[in-house]
């Protein structure tokens, strides 16, 4: 009977030998098939983190272009504005000018011009008094045009300045969410990464530890047997 007792004990032993030792390789089986698959998706997720990647550096590259725009303009515009501010000052200067001579003119009356030219002792004074006189008119005339034209310009020059800094903030905000998008997504793709990377280990220490137990399971089964 102890003879008996101490066969079945072997047998029984080797039993649970072998349905342990199936349990490990279809636990094998399904690691490797795991392993498989978490290698295919890092690798897909690779792939897409690169290319997150490009369009992050490439967006980044337009972004800092955008930025000098900006401040190009800026610093245009507000070169404008204090252009603009001294045109206007100028053209104040001109009209006072010219409306201080048109009310000394009004004020000494009309006859003051003819006095001034009939004082004159020759044909020649005369003639330069006419000319001097109608220089100065012209000058303030002059003048006063040539300011207002700049002024037109220079509020063309800004209204344009203005259009292209609000189009340019336009594209930077837009440019500017597009990289907080992409960041995102980054991230994304990169704890996905991370998570995958851990689970191939994980599933590769498993294996390893598997492969130990298969041999020494193995191993026993044969001298059981």
């Amino acid at each position: 009977p102890g003879a008996a007792q101490s066969v079945g004990e072997l047998q029984r032993q080797i039993q649970e030998s072998r349905t342990r030792l199936e349990q490990l390789r279809q636990e094998r089986a399904r690691l490797e098939a795991r392993l498989a698959e978490t290698q295919e998706g890092a690798a897909d997720v690779s792939a897409e983190l690169a290319n997150v990647e490009r369009r992050l550096s490439a967006s980044r590259s337009v972004l800092a272009e955008l930025e000098l725009q900006f401040d190009a303009v800026t610093t245009q515009s507000e070169t404008t504005t204090r252009a603009l501010l001294e045109a206007r000052d100028q053209l104040a200067l001109a009209r006072a000018r010219l409306d201080r001579r048109l009310r000394s003119a009004y004020q000494l009356g009309p006859l003051s011009t003819v006095r001034a030219l009939l004082s004159a002792r020759s044909i020649s004074e005369l003639l330069s008094r006419y000319r001097y006189l109608a220089r100065l008119a012209e000058l303030d005339q002059a003048l006063v045009e040539r300011v207002l034209s700049l002024e037109a310009d220079l509020d063309d020059r800004q209204t344009a300045l203005s259009l292209q800094r609000t189009e340019l903030a336009e594209l930077r905000g837009r440019r500017n969410r597009e990289v907080s998008e992409l960041r995102r997504v980054e991230d994304e793709r990169q704890s996905a990464l991370a998570r995958l990377r851990t689970e191939e280990r994980q599933a590769r220490s498993r294996l390893e530890q598997i492969e130990a137990d298969e041999a020494r399971l193995t191993g026993l089964v044969d001298e059981l047997e």
